[in-house]
């Protein structure tokens, strides 16, 4: 479960990165 958080955590980071949004937007990604 830790490592499917993590990879989780991970994709939303390279998310962010890939939409020049800050690395640590989880809410706008979720909002989104």
């Amino acid at each position: 479960r830790l490592i499917r958080k993590i990879l989780a955590h991970t994709v939303c980071v390279f998310l962010n990165l890939v939409y020049n949004r800050p690395p640590l937007d989880l809410d706008g990604l979720i909002a989104a």
